[in-house]
């Protein structure tokens, strides 16, 4: 009986990280567009950040 048991535990984790792993697949697209787009968005708040004069003792940097 305990043997049976272990079995049915072994089957429900291999589904539930079968379902983990699905997961993890459909998330992965989505989750390098964002990186993608952070990269632009960085970039262009650079740019301006840059273009922001700051003075300093009276001296423009």
């Amino acid at each position: 009986m305990s043997l049976a048991e272990i079995k049915k535990v072994l089957a429900s984790w291999e589904t539930r990280l079968g379902a983990v792993r699905d997961e993890c697949e459909t998330l992965e697209p989505k989750l390098r567009k964002v990186g993608r787009e952070l990269v632009g968005v960085d970039a262009e708040t650079a740019t301006k950040v840059g273009a922001v004069t700051v003075s300093q003792n009276g001296a423009a940097r």
